[in-house]
């Protein structure tokens, strides 16, 4: 879920919630945060067509070691190009792919869970635009 709007016929910006997930064995790590960013549109007008733009999240990690528990701001910054397509000016499709640099991870006992490094990202959404 998120919210879009529109600045001029180029650009708009976003924010909303958002959540990760991860689990491998014994380890776990979630993190839940707010996320927005700018999105220029190189054809169409905002914010239908072609767009490119940077993005933030910012939030709240938490990991699970095999019984220890350890939590950590969780945060990234990156990019994400794709188009959206608006059909009967009411429901939109979105679709894009980017690349973002994330750090979430909780250390506890010697342990560290998570993922800080280069990763990519994906965008579908499903919406309503009024």
């Amino acid at each position: 879920m998120e919210y879009e709007q529109a600045t001029s016929n180029k650009l708009s910006f976003y924010v909303g919630p958002q959540y990760y997930g991860w689990s491998l064995g014994d380890l776990s790590l979630t993190s839940v945060g707010v996320n927005g960013g700018l999105r220029y549109f190189f054809k169409g007008t905002a914010p239908e067509g072609f767009f490119a733009g940077p993005g933030i999240f910012l939030g709240y990690a938490s990991g699970d070691f095999g019984g220890s528990t350890a939590s950590a701001v969780a945060w990234s910054v990156g990019g994400t190009g794709g188009y959206t397509w608006i059909f009967d000016d009411i429901f939109d499709l979105s679709v894009g792919l980017g690349v973002s640099y994330m750090h979430a991870e909780a250390a506890s006992g010697g342990q560290t869970a998570g993922v800080s490094g280069v990763v990519p990202d994906l965008r579908l959404a499903l919406g309503a635009a009024f």
